[in-house]
């Protein structure tokens, strides 16, 4: 379930039968806990295994997309090259 903006965004997307992927937020893993408390545990699992980010500092992207069935999760990790590899 979600709540909030979140809900929102989304019930509005349904209703404009807008298709394709509908961003219903990006930004930090933390304010997206609390409004998305079933679609997070993977980001929260992230934030947690970057500690050095943390939930402050990593980035969340919900997507919703009608036409889609399943849930699919995605996760992009960026940044620098460590000297020992």
């Amino acid at each position: 379930a979600v709540e909030g903006a979140i809900k929102d965004a989304r019930d509005a997307a349904v209703a404009a039968g807008t298709e394709g992927d509908v961003v219903l937020y990006e930004g930090p893993v933390r304010d997206l806990c609390p409004l998305a408390p079933n679609n997070v545990n993977t980001m929260a699992a992230a934030a947690l295994a970057g500690h050095t980010l943390g939930f402050d500092k990593t980035v969340a992207k919900l997507v919703s997309n009608s036409s889609l069935s399943a849930h699919i999760i995605t996760i992009d990790v960026e940044g620098p090259v460590r000297a020992d590899g």
